[in-house]
């Protein structure tokens, strides 16, 4: 993996931290079936972070293709009839705010794993960014224009990064602070999954 897991518009590198961890989907030898790996964790090189690795104990007749982040987000683990696979991720309806950069773990990608064991991680997300000029805000709900879907769980195509909301998903999310105090002044980043206006109330 590359050491800059993801970066913002402005050019803000978003580096690998060590308590990053991502799940392993290997297939077999026939792509008949896919699963998960227990979620290995990312070590940065010291070469002013030139790398991020990471190893798995592998299974006979089994190897790796695609690499989920984060682990934590990753429920499910599918083969499709047409040997491809589909990845279904858990979406938070509610976010903590986070200052100048988005909430940890919200952000997800997906990298397809080469033949040389090297993979590149592409975002699943969107990033909504907003300010708040002063600090008399107590939370904001960020919902889709037509109701569209951005909570919930979202299944995935990693071979194209196509992403299809489960029946139940909603259309709502909700920014605040844990401790409910009123939202910092600062700029926000929020990731959403792509679709077409959204907007704050």
């Amino acid at each position: 993996l590359s050491a800059v897991k993801t970066s913002l518009v402005e050019g803000h590198k978003v580096n690998w931290e060590t308590t990053d961890e991502v799940a392993v989907v290997i297939y077999s030898e026939d792509a008949a079936a896919y699963q998960t790996v227990t979620p290995v964790g990312v070590k940065t090189s010291a070469e002013n972070l030139a790398s991020a690795d990471i190893t798995f104990t592998s299974i006979t007749g089994y190897a790796p293709k695609y690499i989920a982040y984060p682990a934590a987000a990753c429920t499910e683990v599918k083969a499709n009839a047409d040997k491809t696979a589909s990845l279904t991720f858990a979406v938070q309806s509610s976010l903590n705010a986070t200052v100048g950069s988005f909430p940890s773990g919200a952000n997800f990608s997906v990298g397809e794993v080469a033949t040389d064991g090297t993979a590149t991680m592409k975002n699943l997300m969107g990033l909504i960014k907003f300010e708040i000029a002063s600090a008399d805000i107590m939370s904001l709900v960020l919902s889709g224009v037509n109701g569209e879907k951005i909570a919930g769980l979202m299944t995935v195509d990693p071979a194209t990064l196509a992403v299809t909301p489960a029946a139940d998903a909603t259309s709502d999310i909700l920014i605040s602070n844990a401790d409910k105090t009123a939202l910092a002044a600062g700029v926000y980043y929020i990731p959403v999954v792509p679709y077409g206006l959204l907007t704050f109330h």
